[in-house]
């Protein structure tokens, strides 16, 4: 070991020494005690009554799905929708070139 090796560890080695002397508080005296925060009752339950309202809609939604599709159409809108008979307010100006 060289002369400054030496002076660094007998630095360090009295600062080790005084902090061995030093006494070390408790962690608790600096962290003051924490609540447990706890939901509300009625929060709970507004939870649960959102759930279910919100799982009866889907339900509700679905099941009209469903019968609608179980529905067959009129067959009079249906010759009124056909696409093959639209034709375009500007139909007669293809024809014109």
């Amino acid at each position: 070991m060289n002369e400054g090796d030496k002076l660094l560890e007998s630095f360090f080695g009295t600062m080790r020494e005084a902090d061995r002397g030093m006494a070390v508080p408790d962690i608790q005296s600096f962290m003051p005690l924490q609540k447990k925060v706890r939901m509300p009752e009625w929060a709970a339950i507004a939870a649960a009554v959102n759930i279910v309202l919100f799982l009866g809609v889907v339900w509700y939604h679905g099941h009209i799905s469903q019968n609608m599709a179980a529905v067959e159409p009129a067959t009079e809108i249906d010759k009124n929708l056909d696409i093959m008979t639209w034709q375009t307010p500007t139909d007669q100006l293809l024809s014109d070139f």
